[in-house]
C-alpha cells in the first residue's frame, strides 16, 4: 500500500502496520492518532523514510514481474505455446529469468524488513536511555531538595551557635543530634555526588547512540 503506516510505542508488545486507502484517510488517521494522546507523532514511521521508499519500490517491481507473467500467459494462449521448438526455449528462459528477478526481489524485501526491525530496536534503546536519563534527574532534584534543606537547617544551627558565643550566660548544651545531622549531610553530599557521575554517564551513552544512530541513517540514505 502506498499509504501505510508503521507505529511503535512502549505499550505496544510489537508494531502496528496502519494501511490506508489514499493521502486522506492517511491523515485522517494521523490526526485521530494526535488528538487521542496515547500515541506521539515520533513512535509512528512516516511513508517519506528511506526504508519506506525501498520497500515501496520492491513492490512496484513485484507488480511489474506480475504483469509479465500474466502477458506471456495471454500470448501462450493466443499463439499456441510449445507449437514451435524456438517458441518454447524462448519461453523456457523468459520462466527462467522471472523466477531469478523473483527469487532477488523476495531477498532484497527481506533485506528491507531487517532493515526496518533494525530502525525500530534502535528507536526503542534510545528511548530507555532517554527515560533512564530523566529519572535520574528526578532522583537527582529530589536529592538536591534534601540537600538544600540540611542545609539550611545547618546554617540556623551555626546562627544559634554563635549567639551563644556572643552571650556565654545564654549558654545552651550542644544537642547530641548535631553530630547525627552533620553526619547524614555528608552522606548526602556522597549520594549527589554518585547520582551526578550517573547522570553524566548517562548523557554520554545517550550521546553516543545519537551519533551512531545519525551515522546509521546517513549510510543508509547513501545506499538507497
Amino acid at each position: 500500500m502506498p499509504f501505510a503506516m508503521v507505529i511503535n510505542h512502549e505499550d505496544f508488545t510489537g508494531d502496528i502496520v496502519l494501511a490506508a486507502e489514499n493521502e486522506a484517510e492517511q491523515n485522517q488517521w494521523l490526526e485521530m492518532l494526535q488528538e487521542s494522546g496515547k500515541v506521539p507523532v515520533q513512535h509512528v514511521v512516516s511513508k517519506t523514510s528511506s526504508t519506506w521508499k525501498n520497500a515501496q519500490l520492491g513492490e512496484a517491481m513485484i507488480e511489474s514481474l506480475e504483469a509479465q507473467g500474466l502477458q506471456l500467459a495471454k500470448e501462450k494462449q493466443e499463439r499456441g505455446w510449445g507449437r514451435g521448438q524456438g517458441w518454447d526455449g524462448l519461453g523456457e528462459a523468459m520462466i527462467e529469468s522471472l523466477e531469478a528477478q523473483g527469487l532477488q526481489l523476495a531477498k532484497e524485501k527481506q533485506e528491507y524488513l531487517d532493515k526496518l526491525m533494525e530502525e525500530t530496536e534502535e528507536l526503542s534503546l534510545q528511548r530507555e536511555q532517554k527515560e533512564r536519563l530523566e529519572c535520574l534527574n528526578l532522583v537527582l532534584e529530589e536529592e538536591k531538595q534534601k540537600f538544600e534543606e540540611l542545609v539550611m537547617e545547618l546554617r540556623g544551627e551555626q546562627e544559634q551557635i554563635k549567639l551563644e558565643k556572643e552571650h556565654p550566660e545564654e549558654e545552651q548544651e550542644v544537642q547530641p543530634g548535631d553530630t547525627g545531622l552533620r553526619s547524614e549531610l555528608r552522606h548526602i553530599e556522597e549520594q549527589m555526588r554518585e547520582l551526578q557521575r550517573e547522570k553524566e554517564q548517562a548523557k554520554e551513552r545517550l550521546t553516543e547512540n545519537e551519533q551512531r544512530a545519525t551515522i546509521l541513517q546517513q549510510e543508509r540514505e547513501f545506499y538507497s
